[in-house]
């Protein structure tokens, strides 16, 4: 007895004769159509994957720390080995068209980009005597997503169907290394987050400050409406914030950037006037005061003004940080894409963490 439904899975079959190859008659129009395309998107699948492992196989942990302060800095040898990395998937974005539903093991092949230019060592060494120069106070944790959130300490939220945090490499990405990508995907109400430390995080009389750079490929609308959140906060699915000092795009409050306070549930919100721009990297830069008890907000390093209200800074006004991307309307996915997020304490105290 056949077994027709697995039958119907190949594509194609032998003739008669034993020799050629036919299209499989068990097959409707329909389904040999769906099974092409299934096909196709798997070994799409496939290619993106080969030129993820070709490069995540080369750089362990201790080679994106040197990587990213390397090339952060304009470090010769770090800029070297940016390049080859923008050379894989640059060569992974020109055979994405020739993806059919045929395998082809020679699309697979990243060889032709050569090995990693330098050693683990030689990228340590590089870098040994630098930091990050972005004027932090005190200690710096600078968090790359070369490999997405693996080796990491953000942890990923997400609901909705669709919804995903993810490596991303596309045109917009282009002089940048390990960018992630958030979306919502097509439920009206879906989300996609990062963050690290909720309720862990105490401003226990010391400045913090946490950095990120993201990037929204389109504008919220009424038909296709999103917020936005970065900075400090206490839920990664809430625009509602109990305790932190954050960014926020909400399109129905305007078209500005806001900077936000909350403090056991109560807020303040300003417009800081800058308007919000689709297709272009904003740095995001929030600055809290836990002893003056101020949060200050930055846009690309420009001082936008300090909010002395409603700041969380007392052991029961914990918090973490992070961004993320929230639907309230309509069932196209929305994304926001983060290149990297920092994050820094005062070295004249130590940050609490809660037990």
């Amino acid at each position: 007895m056949v077994d027709n439904a697995a039958a119907k899975m190949a594509l194609w079959v032998l003739a008669p004769d034993g020799v050629t190859l036919i299209r499989n008659p068990l097959l409707s129009d329909n389904e040999y159509n769906a099974l092409i395309t299934m096909a196709q998107a798997n070994n799409l699948a496939a290619l993106w994957q080969a030129a993820h492992d070709y490069e995540t196989t080369r750089i362990n942990g201790s080679s994106a720390l040197a990587l990213s302060a390397g090339t952060l800095k304009g470090l010769p040898k770090s800029l070297a080995v940016h390049i080859w990395q923008q050379s894989i998937w640059t060569l992974y974005n020109s055979r994405t068209a020739s993806v059919t539903y045929i395998y082809d093991p020679a699309l697979y092949d990243f060889s032709s980009c050569g090995e990693l230019p330098y050693t683990t060592q030689a990228l340590a060494a590089e870098t040994a005597s630098w930091m990050p120069p972005y004027g932090f106070p005190g200690n710096i944790i600078q968090i790359e997503f070369l490999n997405g959130l693996i080796g990491t300490p953000f942890s990923a939220s997400t609901s909705g169907s669709g919804a995903s945090v993810a490596s991303y490499a596309g045109a917009e990405t282009a002089g940048r290394i390990g960018v992630l990508l958030m979306q919502t995907g097509t439920t009206a109400s879906g989300l996609a987050g990062v963050g690290i430390g909720m309720h862990s995080l105490v401003p226990s009389g010391l400045v913090t400050t946490v950095h990120a750079m993201v990037y929204l490929p389109v504008l919220s609308t009424a038909a296709q409406e999103y917020s936005v959140f970065c900075g400090f906060f206490d839920s990664p699915t809430s625009l509602l914030q109990n305790n932190g000092a954050y960014f926020e795009y909400t399109r129905t409050k305007g078209v500005n950037w806001r900077a936000t306070t909350a403090k056991a549930g109560v807020r303040t919100e300003i417009d800081t006037g800058v308007v919000v721009v689709a297709g272009s990297w904003i740095l995001l830069r929030v600055e809290l005061d836990g002893t003056a008890g101020t949060a200050k907000g930055y846009i690309n390093d420009v001082f936008l003004g300090t909010i002395n209200t409603n700041v969380p800074n007392t052991a029961t006004n914990t918090f973490g940080f992070g961004t993320g991307i929230l639907k309230t309307a309509g069932t196209t996915t929305a994304y926001l894409a983060c290149d990297f997020v920092s994050f820094s304490f005062s070295p004249a105290a130590a940050m609490e963490l809660k037990k």
